[in-house]
Formats: structure tokens, C-alpha cells, sequence
């Protein structure tokens, strides 16, 4: 997705392949985004965006599920997270990605790890939080 652009009506993707690192940064979604059915080998970044509803249906992330990188992801009032038998290796987060008023669809998310450290670099893609 574009960095800074502005989405006025639903972002429907299936089927959706990728190589390498996916990132929805930096754009306003005032619809529906979902990515279903979809294989990302990397990780997906999703920070800086606000969003009204993300479904990544059956969507399989070899990577990380990145939810902050530089810019927490904003949630409109009353939103919706749809993770229902989504795989990713790893999630990131933080506190303030995750409001009082959004709903969860976790029905049969597979996840190995929560709360991993990495810092994503623009080149390397990933390096460990202490910077060792």
C-alpha cells in the first residue's frame, strides 16, 4: 500500500503473494482493508495507518505481524481486527495498539511467538532490539 494515501472506500485483496515485507504505513482508511487468502513470506508492517477494520483472513505470514514500527497503528472508534485462521510466526505490538473499542475475530489465528524483539531497518529488514 501507499505511503500517505488516503483510501475512501473499502481495500479488498485475495490471494494476495509476496516475496518479501509487506507494509501498510502511513495511510488513512476510512473502509474496510482485507487481505484474505493470502501468503506474505516476510513479515507485514502495519504502523502509522489508521484504520477502521483489518481482515487478513487465512492469510499466512511467515515473518513478523508488526502492529508498531516507528508509528503505532490508529484505530478509528469502534474497529475491527479480523485475524480468523490467519498463521504468522511472530506478533509486535504495543499497549497503545490495541484501544478498549476493538473487536477481535481470533477464531483459529496460529501464532508462535508474542511480543518478539526486533527493530525493522529499512535495508536489513530486521535486527535485534539491543542492537547486538
Amino acid at each position: 500500500m501507499s505511503e500517505g494515501t488516503e483510501f475512501n472506500g473499502d481495500v479488498n485483496i485475495e490471494g494476495l503473494q509476496v516475496k518479501g515485507t509487506g507494509f501498510i504505513r502511513d495511510a488513512k482508511f476510512s473502509g474496510e482493508v482485507i487481505i484474505v487468502v493470502s501468503a506474505i513470506e516476510g513479515s507485514l508492517i502495519v504502523s502509522g495507518s489508521e484504520l477502521r477494520s483489518l481482515d487478513l483472513s487465512g492469510t499466512s505470514i511467515g515473518g513478523q505481524l508488526v502492529f508498531v514500527e516507528s508509528t503505532p497503528i490508529q484505530w478509528q472508534k469502534k474497529s475491527r481486527l479480523v485475524l480468523r485462521n490467519t498463521i504468522v510466526s511472530s506478533v509486535a505490538d504495543s499497549p497503545e495498539c490495541w484501544p478498549d473499542d476493538l473487536t477481535l475475530v481470533l477464531s483459529g489465528f496460529v501464532y508462535k511467538t508474542w511480543g518478539a524483539c526486533l527493530a525493522f531497518h529499512p535495508r536489513s529488514h530486521s535486527t535485534p532490539c539491543n542492537g547486538s
